[in-house]
C-alpha cells in the first residue's frame, strides 16, 4: 500500500516553533514561519482530491497539540480544531483513503515548554492524558496511530539544533529522550487497555532509522566505519537492507515507511530528479 503524509504546523495556541520563528527569524531559511505554510487548514478538500487522483490509499498526518488544546494542558478542547480534524478524517474516508494519525510532531505547546518541556518528567503524564483525549475524540474512525514522530529529533532540540533551541548538550538529549520513550509507552498502554477492545486499532511510533553496510565486509576498518556512519548519506539499497534486518530481528513485524522524500535545489517545477529518487527507493523498498 502506498500513501502520503503531511505535517500540519499551524495551531490556535502558541507552540515552540511559533516562538522560535517569531522571535528568532534567521533560525529558519528566508525567515519562514508556519503561520500559513501550505494552508491545508483551508484547502484540505483540495488536498484529499489530489491524494485520490494520484491513487494513494493512505494519508498520514500529524495533529497539532496546540490546535486541540491551546495551552497544552488537557482541559476543554478547542472545538474549532476538533471539528477541523473530524472534517479531514471524514473527507479522507469518504474518498477511500485510510487516515494514519500522529499525535505529536515536535510542535510542543509553549506553556508546556515553559515548565521544562520534555526535560520535566511530568510531561509523561501530560502526554498520556493528551493521547487519551485524542483517542476518545477520533478513535472511532482512525485505526492507525503513531504516538510520537521521530522521538530522537525531540532530543536534538535540547542540544541547540531544533526548537526549543536549548543547548544543553548530552544532558538535554538524554532526559528528553528518556521522557519521550516513557510517554510513548504510557500512551500505547492507554490505547491497548482502554480503547483497543472497542476501536480495534493499532498504535506504534515513527522512528527515523538508517542502515549502513561495509564496502568490504572483510575489512575491519569498513566494519568500524559502519558503526560511526550516521552522518553519511545513504543509498536506496539501505531501505531494503533495513527492512530485512528489522524483519529478521523482530519476527517480521508490520512495517510502514511513513517518511521518505527528496529535497531538491530547484523550485520543484522540474521533478525529474525526484521521480528518479522515488522510483529507485520504491524498487529497493519492495520486498516480498
Amino acid at each position: 500500500m502506498y500513501g502520503v503524509n503531511f505535517f500540519l504546523f499551524t495551531g490556535k495556541g502558541e507552540n515552540i516553533w511559533d516562538r522560535l520563528t517569531h522571535t528568532n527569524p534567521p533560525a529558519i531559511a528566508d525567515n519562514a514561519t508556519g503561520d500559513i505554510a501550505c494552508d491545508s487548514y483551508h484547502k484540505y478538500k483540495e488536498d484529499v482530491q489530489n491524494i485520490k487522483t494520484i491513487g494513494f490509499k493512505m494519508y498520514r498526518f500529524s495533529l497539532s497539540w496546540s490546535r486541540l488544546f491551546p495551552d497544552g494542558f488537557i482541559t476543554e478542547p478547542n472545538l474549532e480544531g476538533v471539528q477541523y480534524y473530524r472534517n479531514l478524517i471524514d473527507e479522507l474516508l469518504a474518498n477511500g483513503i485510510e487516515p494514519m494519525v500522529a499525535l505529536f510532531h515536535w510542535d510542543l505547546p509553549q506553556p508546556i515548554q515553559d515548565i521544562g518541556g520534555w526535560l520535566n518528567p511530568v510531561i509523561v503524564d501530560i502526554f498520556a492524558e493528551y493521547a487519551r483525549a485524542v483517542y476518545g475524540l477520533f478513535g472511532s474512525k482512525v485505526k492507525w496511530w503513531l504516538t510520537i514522530n521521530e522521538p530522537e529529533r525531540i532530543s536534538v532540540g535540547y542540544k541547540g539544533q531544533l526548537a526549543p533551541l536549548l543547548n544543553l548538550d548530552d544532558f538535554g538529549m538524554y532526559f528528553s529522550g528518556h521522557n519521550a520513550l516513557k510517554a510513548h509507552a504510557k500512551a500505547y498502554h492507554i490505547y491497548d487497555k482502554e480503547f483497543r477492545p472497542s476501536q480495534k486499532g493499532k498504535v506504534s511510533f515513527s522512528l527515523s532509522g538508517a542502515y549502513f553496510i561495509p564496502n568490504d565486509p572483510d575489512s575491519a576498518i569498513d566494519l568500524a566505519a559502519v558503526e560511526t556512519a550516521l552522518q553519511i548519506s545513504v543509498v536506496p539499497e539501505g531501505l531494503s537492507g533495513s527492512i530485512r534486518w528489522l524483519r529478521k530481528q523482530y519476527n517480521d513485524p508490520q512495517i510502514f515507511v511513513t517518511e521518505n522524500g527528496y529535497c531538491g535545489s530547484d523550485d520543484g517545477s522540474d521533478d525529474e530528479e525526484r521521480i528518479y529518487y522515488f522510483s529507485v527507493y520504491i524498487f529497493n523498498g519492495y520486498i516480498k
